[in-house]
């Protein structure tokens, strides 16, 4: 008895255990799966990682948008998977609605792979002359879908761009044409944060306090600013920063969340939207992730209902942007990000990392590790942990490490205002460009999770 994919394509309908009856146990899947089943099953699979959704074939896309391409539709490059696997594993979507397991049918060997075959980004921090550096640069591009930058530049008290149209974004484009030689994605910080606002950006030439008219127009001149280069990049565009006070509740106050209120969130992401309509635009914090019920619990309370509000509101928001600086007390809710999703916002761990006590000298209380495997065992269990937990929600959208590469991040080296822990090694890569244990262990599990359909 011979079964195609086409006749469980055109009866998916039907109960899963009749069409499961339909297999002979024995049969041999990979004689009898015609191929153009299997490469029109493919075509109608996402084109890329990151439409969620709205997959899609490729002519259906804007020109202006280029993306990852699907593994499965890359015709020749098909080799760096096993034949054999990809079409075993089509089957099992379509009878299970999962990819199945490593260690069963589909094995990965990259996290790249691994988090293109399930529709997430997996990312890492660089600066400008640490993705142009040619062994950061592969590492990056071979091992990860993403990548966020760290630029001065885009930081607004860097460059104000008051009197100017146009205040210069060359860095940034060079940076985002190296992520687009790697095949990365990028994720362009960020156009507003309490942090790097120009301390005149509220007042006039003269020094007058500008009028809200004036403000809500300078806040839209800032968002076409930063966004006009990220336009058709296919980036995702970090609008702004933690704006909640950590404990006293509110919006953190500044001179336009004085004047504005809330609006100036709308404002801001209106008209990014408008100047880049291609991108993913996220809203940022830290806290709550990380302890929602206890040392964040007054800013987890005014972040959902912030969401709520920005969702009643219609504002082009895609997605909730959470760090992820992981302090001894990792605290993960399942019912803090199912409340996320019910909003239906995307998530996006953005700065994931691993920190020991607090920012200093080595503790006495245990949390700092007495040697390097020590180090290692502690870092791996957390990541580990925090991949299992965050692999399972539905609406995962991107998990970025802020110290990918051992000796070569700011938490070691200290930066942009981060006093350094040395020999903190919070990296899943050594610092000759070799992937700790940890890596595969990561790996593995973001095989085991289930696939965005």
């Amino acid at each position: 008895m011979a079964v195609s994919l086409g006749l469980v394509m055109r009866n998916r309908s039907a109960p899963i255990a009749a069409l499961r009856a339909k297999v002979p146990p024995t049969l041999d899947l990979l004689a009898i799966l015609p191929v153009k089943e299997i490469a029109r099953w493919a075509k109608s699979r996402p084109c890329c990682d990151h439409h969620g959704e709205h997959w899609q074939s490729p002519s259906a896309l804007p020109r202006e948008r280029p993306c990852t391409p699907n593994p499965l539709l890359e015709g020749p490059k098909m080799a760096e998977f096993d034949r054999r696997s990809v079409l075993l594993g089509a089957l099992s979507v379509v009878l299970t609605g999962s990819w199945p397991q490593s260690g069963n049918v589909a094995e990965f060997s990259t996290l790249r792979q691994v988090a293109q075959a399930r529709g997430v980004e997996i990312g890492a921090f660089a600066s400008l002359s640490q993705i142009e550096d040619k062994d950061f640069g592969n590492t990056i591009g071979q091992h990860f879908t993403l990548s966020a930058n760290l630029l001065e530049e885009m930081e607004w008290d860097a460059n104000p761009g008051f009197n100017v149209d146009d205040p210069g974004f060359s860095r940034l484009t060079t940076f985002l044409d190296r992520c687009q030689e790697l095949s990365l994605r990028s994720r362009a910080r960020q156009i507003y944060s309490k942090e790097a606002l120009p301390w005149n950006a509220h007042l006039r030439a003269d020094g007058s306090p500008k009028s809200r008219t004036e403000l809500e127009q300078t806040l839209v001149k800032r968002a076409q600013q930063a966004c006009r280069p990220l336009k058709g990049r296919n980036a995702i565009i970090q609008v702004i920063d933690e704006i909640l006070a950590d404990h006293e509740g509110g919006l953190r106050q500044d001179p336009f969340s004085d004047a504005l209120g809330e609006e100036y969130i709308d404002i801001l992401f209106h008209a990014a939207h408008e100047a880049a309509p291609d991108a993913l635009l996220i809203y940022q914090e830290f806290g709550p992730e990380i302890h929602p019920e206890g040392w964040f619990k007054r800013k987890t309370k005014d972040y959902m209902a912030l969401l709520e509000r920005l969702r009643r509101r219609n504002v082009p928001i895609t997605g909730a942007a959470l760090g992820g600086f992981m302090h001894p007390d990792l605290v993960l809710r399942k019912q803090f990000f199912q409340h996320i999703e019910q909003l239906e916002y995307d998530i996006h761990i953005t700065e994931l990392t691993q920190i020991y006590g607090m920012r200093g000298e080595p503790k006495s209380d245990g949390f700092w590790p007495k040697s390097v495997k020590e180090n290692d065992r502690i870092v791996a269990d957390r990541y580990t942990r925090a991949f299992q937990f965050l692999c399972d929600l539905k609406r995962l959208r991107e998990i970025t490490f802020f110290a990918a590469i051992d000796g070569r991040n700011m938490v070691e080296t200290g930066s942009l205002g981060i006093e350094p822990y040395s020999m903190a090694r919070p990296g899943i890569f050594n610092r000759d460009w070799t992937p700790k244990p940890v890596y595969h262990l990561l790996t593995e599990t973001v095989s085991k999770s289930k696939l965005r359909v």
